[in-house]
């Protein structure tokens, strides 16, 4: 009787150990790609071991949706010279594509929406990038050293809505516009522009990068809107300006955090849902996100960034399912 309870035991304590046990990934091959499937049963490629110079990466694996490009999966595929992304993909990670020195061109999907640290850095010939407003997340210099960001001109640069780098000189004190369409500031965009004295960010802005205003240490002011919901390691790095915004909102809450000087600026704010601009979110709001979403009517910026309540960059059925649920509450 011990001993079969010591089995039971010993079973009992396997099952649990089994299903404790993190998902692990097997890497398989099919043609030119090695691969793992994901744990929600879509792929990621993990190594791309042809020759071809013009590659089209598959949208299903054995029937698998292709959604993820790995880390170092095309890197030094020296062959490579233009590339086509399935509608797929989600996500290109850190060193997917580096020092693919022939590569001229990429193409991003509406479906991506993160592209890794040094992603395409060392692609040498890389001379076009063209995205789409669903991109919101770049990592660090992940397109540097590429023909597009050499050749840049003087001022924005952007992929879609991310402001990936400002290039140029300014006049000592300058004030600094960023453009209203602007989803994104990408890790150290801003670096080492030290002539700059304030920064003024667009209300519906998502995303601060890392290092982002690094080494901007004549600034004096950087405003910040609520819509900031995502900052950063050492944004503000060896820049010390005074940042404002709104009282509770993402900014406040890491300037508090990281001992940075804060200024309440409730100018800055705006109401998810608040279609009619008329301070609530009520049932008159419905309308215009029903145009919106329906008849595909078009709203101004501050009417649009009320409407993305999901924060993609378009405004779909999701977004009134979450107004919904703003009215409920």
């Amino acid at each position: 009787m011990k001993r079969i309870t010591r089995l039971l035991s010993f079973l009992l304590a396997f099952v649990i150990l089994l299903g404790a046990t993190p998902f692990s990934a097997t890497a398989s091959a099919s043609g030119d790609y090695e691969y793992t499937v994901n744990e929600d049963g879509t792929v990621t490629i993990t190594a791309y071991n042809g020759t071809d110079a013009d590659v089209v990466i598959p949208a299903q694996i054995n029937g698998a949706d292709v959604t993820v490009i790995g880390e170092n999966a095309f890197k030094n595929t020296a062959s490579l010279i233009s590339v086509s992304f399935p509608e797929t993909l989600t996500t290109i990670e850190p060193n997917a594509f580096e020092a693919c020195t022939s590569l001229k061109a990429v193409v991003f999907p509406d479906s991506l929406t993160s592209v890794g640290d040094y992603a395409f850095f060392n692609c040498g010939s890389l001379n076009s990038v063209t995205s789409t407003p669903y991109l919101y997340d770049i990592g660090t210099h992940a397109f540097h050293n590429t023909s597009w960001y050499i050749n840049a001109p003087l001022g924005f640069l952007y992929v879609g809505r991310v402001l990936y780098r400002y290039i140029g000189l300014t006049d000592d004190n300058a004030v600094i516009q960023v453009p209203d369409y602007t989803a994104a500031i990408a890790p150290n965009a801003f670096e080492g522009q030290y002539r700059i004295d304030k920064i003024l960010l667009p209300v519906g802005i998502r995303r601060i990068g890392t290092f982002a205003f690094k080494n901007c240490y004549n600034i004096s002011e950087i405003r910040i809107p609520p819509s900031v919901t995502v900052i950063g390691e050492h944004a503000f790095f060896n820049a010390g300006p005074v940042l404002k915004g709104a009282a509770e909102s993402t900014i406040d809450s890491y300037a508090t955090e990281q001992k940075l000087p804060f200024e309440v600026d409730n100018t800055l704010d705006y109401l998810d849902g608040d279609m009619d601009k008329d301070g609530e979110v009520s049932s008159s709001d419905i309308r215009v996100m029903m145009k919106a979403v329906v008849l595909s009517e078009d709203c101004d910026h501050e009417r649009f960034l009320s409407c993305d309540i999901v924060y993609d960059g378009k405004i779909t059925t999701g977004d009134i399912r979450e107004w919904m649920q703003l009215t409920i509450a």
